[in-house]
């Protein structure tokens, strides 16, 4: 299984997938400072066409931020990958 970790990386403001990027990538999890992480944090959620699942680490988010992951996983054609939160 590919997985990517972010976890707490300092002067990270936002996270971009393209199109075809990171073509293996099953697993997202994600553990930042919840008080940065604001709706538009990701983009490209869609475009990663084998996510099975985005886990964030940290359950204290704004509730834009969530939505937004949400929507953007919701529009991937893989057949929506799970959000879990810890």
């Amino acid at each position: 299984m590919m997985v990517l970790e972010l976890y707490c990386v300092d002067g990270l403001r936002s996270v971009e997938f393209k199109d075809g990027a990171t073509p293996k990538l099953e697993l997202l999890r994600f553990d930042h400072y919840f008080s940065l992480s604001n709706q538009g944090f990701f983009s490209g959620l869609a475009s990663l066409r084998n996510l099975k699942e985005f886990m964030l680490d940290n359950s204290r988010y704004k509730d834009e931020f969530l939505k937004d992951v949400q929507d953007q996983l919701a529009a991937n054609p893989n057949g929506r990958p799970v959000l879990k939160r810890g």
